[in-house]
């Protein structure tokens, strides 16, 4: 079995990480209940064997809980009256002493006293008497003795119809008291609010007594058998009746009273540990299971998405270059072809003033001194339209992604707990791919004009005379050719050029970098993925995870 010692390790790092637990989304609900827990048995272990015994009054509307508190700490703190709900929110007083060893551990450690509530710390003095507020904890500090051992809070009412949030208040602080008072009167002594406190008081072993308080309407038999039956229910030996208060607002020198007072020692002693670790135990246990399970949808969905990268990447194919040139350009490719000396350059220019209606243009293009640098222009791709493509390539990747993703079995349990997996793969939007885009455009839009302006035909011949043979071929071939990039494997230029073979090489090389684009944009959705699941699944070597297992161990 699990020691104490490394429970309270792992609970201090629950404290210490309590803002990455709550940020993975395990069951918000049993991550605050948790923290709450390791607050409870951190600040119970930093204050050390001799800290002061939490001490809480419960009970129904008008049982007197204000009044007895009032009396206990001989000042009016709380505020008074028969009416529902005086006390919203939980007021706490103890021995100034209790303050700077708090402080001292929270500075140290943070915040652990009740995380949930604010906080807001008076003297007795300055402390006019209060109601207190459902999300907040008044403390008071006091310099009597008799509270150098005692943190006491008067809690709001548990049956409070008016306003629920006061109701779970008092529920909601309960673990953390050593002992409780629990508050009854003739009308809600067997009142059902009673039975979820009662649970409580005895699932942590807190320290009991009941305290009847007695509005003078009727005679009260102690000894009656259904205050027997209180006594079993509440777990106490003893009803403590308080006589009717007549004439001022707090108890004094009442018999009744002062043995009150003297039982009420008999409360100062801490209540086990135990009972809050095993709780500890049970919640780390939860939250290990739910960290697995996701563990094994999360593995699931990388697989899918590796398996459906790889597969849309091994049927990709090049973007076509007529996919992302201009409109206009396109319509040189197809009936002018970029060729500058053939035979049938002159049917391509007859045709092409047919199709465009542009003879300046199509003369330019065909014969014109300054058909290098209209080439230069027309060879630029659109990079709103090659952008347009990218995007739809990876949108159809990512659909698939999602829809496979969306069918693994506990993809909709973890979708509800960690929003970041509801828009998952995101859509391709950001300025970057842009960016990325026109690098590589302008990158083979420069090595274009470099073939352009170096290559011609009297440095072919020079170089390779059987260029001259291959050139009386392609005079004849040319003929029988069709118009575009196929042509330029035959047929040359007898002036600048863009010859096919080396233009070739720098599409291809221009369609790869495409396709190694499209592939890093495909692995990000891998890494994103990867990302979210490094955000709500706890790694087996994480130190956090080690925590919860050690928690996870105690029985």
């Amino acid at each position: 079995m699990v020691s104490s010692a490394r429970v309270l390790d792992a609970a201090q790092s629950f404290i210490l990480s309590a803002d990455r637990l709550r940020g993975l989304f395990l069951i918000p609900e049993i991550t605050d209940s948790l923290l709450n827990v390791a607050s409870i048995v951190t600040l119970r272990d930093k204050l050390g064997p001799n800290r002061p015994i939490f001490m809480g009054l419960i009970g129904c509307t008008g049982t007197g809980k204000s009044t007895l508190f009032n009396s206990l700490a001989e000042a009016d703190i709380s505020v008074t009256g028969w009416r529902a709900h005086n006390t919203s929110g939980p007021v706490g007083l103890a021995h100034h002493t209790f303050f700077q060893a708090l402080n001292i551990v929270e500075e140290r450690i943070g915040r652990l006293l009740l995380t949930a509530f604010e906080r807001k710390t008076y003297s007795t003095v300055d402390t006019p008497p209060t109601n207190g507020k459902p999300n907040g904890i008044t403390l008071v500090s006091t310099e009597k003795s008799a509270f150098y051992q005692l943190l006491l809070f008067d809690l709001p009412d548990i049956n409070t119809t008016v306003s629920r949030e006061e109701k779970l208040v008092a529920l909601q602080l309960q673990p953390w008291l050593d002992a409780v008072i629990f508050l009854v009167d003739d009308e809600t002594i067997y009142h059902r609010d009673y039975e979820y406190p009662a649970q409580l008081a005895n699932e942590y072993q807190q320290h009991r007594l009941c305290v009847l308080n007695h509005r003078g309407r009727d005679r009260v038999e102690l000894h009656h058998p259904d205050m027997q039956n209180t006594k079993t229910f509440f777990g106490v030996d003893t009803i403590y009746l308080l006589p009717l208060l007549i004439g001022k607002d707090r108890f004094d020198q009442e018999l009744a009273f002062l043995q009150f007072k003297t039982a009420l020692t008999r409360l100062l002693q801490p209540a086990p540990d135990a009972p809050l670790f095993k709780q500890l135990g049970e919640l780390a246990r939860s939250l290990v299971k739910e960290n697995q399970r996701r563990s094994q949808v999360f593995g699931q969905m990388k697989r899918t998405v590796a398996s459906l990268t790889d597969d849309f990447l091994a049927k990709d194919t090049t973007i076509p270059i007529e996919n992302i040139l201009p409109d206009d350009v396109i319509q040189v490719l197809r009936h002018l072809g970029l060729k500058r000396f053939a035979v049938s350059n002159a049917y391509q220019f007859l045709r092409r003033i047919v199709n465009t209606g542009s003879i300046k243009q199509s003369f330019q293009l065909s014969f014109g001194d300054k058909r290098e640098q209209l080439l230069s222009h027309v060879l630029r791709p659109d990079v709103d339209k090659l952008c347009k493509e990218i995007r739809n390539r990876l949108a159809r990747c990512a659909e698939k992604i999602a829809a496979a993703t969306r069918q693994i079995d506990g993809y909709k349990s973890i979708q509800e707990i960690a929003p970041a997996i509801r828009i998952f793969p995101k859509k391709e939007t950001d300025e970057s791919l842009e960016n990325a885009v026109s690098v590589i455009v302008n990158e083979f839009e420069k090595r274009c004009k470099e073939l352009i302006s170096s290559d011609t035909l009297a440095g072919s011949v020079k170089n390779d005379p059987l260029v001259s043979v291959f050139l009386a071929v392609a005079l004849v071939a040319d003929t029988f050719t069709l118009p575009g990039f196929g042509s330029w494997l035959l047929v040359p230029s007898a002036f600048n050029y863009l010859p096919l073979g080396k233009f070739e090489q720098q599409k291809r090389r221009f369609q790869r970098q495409i396709q190694d684009l499209i592939r890093q944009r495909l692995a990000e959705i891998g890494l994103e993925l990867e990302e979210i699941c490094k955000n709500t699944v706890l790694d087996e070597s994480d130190s956090l995870m080690n925590a919860l297992k050690t928690c996870s161990e105690y029985r």
